[in-house]
């Protein structure tokens, strides 16, 4: 398992790129940053540099392990013992975090409570790319760049009411819209990020997601 003062020697001042799962990717633009990470298992189509992966639900793929840096995977996942195994295997530095919320301080250690403030504060559990996002914008990076996010807009949402009578655009266990809103102002108030042009055209259409 690596540590929180690793992470920080790995990512300090670095460009890093971190590539969604939407169909529409800059591989260019990416494929020039120091890192690439890498949603579950999206890359396998996509192509492209794979420094790195963020893994909730995904089996582990058949790629050459040497080349990565790191993975990250929920310790809450599937295939959390296969993915431990493939890391202690390989020799890979991985980073198990628990993807379920709680209502009080987590009961793994206190290297991943930012998860749990960051779950608490959408009131809803993130989308792993929007987890990847967060937890490398509180690293010492020197850039970010954004691309292969469409949050759903091209489909797979579904309207639902809550208790309250209210309707919610959610995927699975994940409200859309608080995540929306959330890197909405991470992108308004964090100036080491960009993103393609996609991404910007991506909001008015998730709004729109049926």
């Amino acid at each position: 398992m690596i540590f929180p003062w690793e992470l920080q020697e790995l990512f300090y001042s670095r460009s890093v790129s971190i590539i969604g799962g939407a169909d529409h990717v800059d591989l260019n633009t990416a494929n020039s940053s120091d890192l690439v990470i890498r949603i579950n298992n999206h890359f396998l189509h996509q192509g492209g540099k794979v420094d790195a992966i963020y893994s909730a639900a995904c089996a582990p793929p058949a790629i050459p392990y040497s080349r990565l840096r790191y993975i990250a995977f929920d310790l809450n996942g599937p295939f959390k013992d296969e993915l431990q195994q493939l890391c202690s295997q390989h020799k890979i530095r991985n980073y198990g975090y628990p993807g379920n919320g709680y209502t009080k301080p987590n009961p793994i250690g206190p290297e991943h409570e930012w998860l749990n403030t960051f779950t608490s504060e959408l009131g809803t559990k993130p989308f792993t790319g929007i987890l990847a996002i967060k937890h490398i914008s509180i690293m010492p990076v020197k850039s970010i760049f954004l691309t292969g996010f469409d949050f759903y807009s091209s489909g797979g949402c579904e309207t639902r009411k809550t208790l309250s009578g209210e309707k919610v655009i959610v995927r699975g266990p994940h409200a859309i819209a608080p995540q929306l809103a959330w890197f909405y102002r991470l992108l308004m108030h964090d100036r080491r990020i960009t993103t393609d042009d996609r991404i910007k055209e991506s909001f008015a259409e998730a709004t729109g997601c049926d």
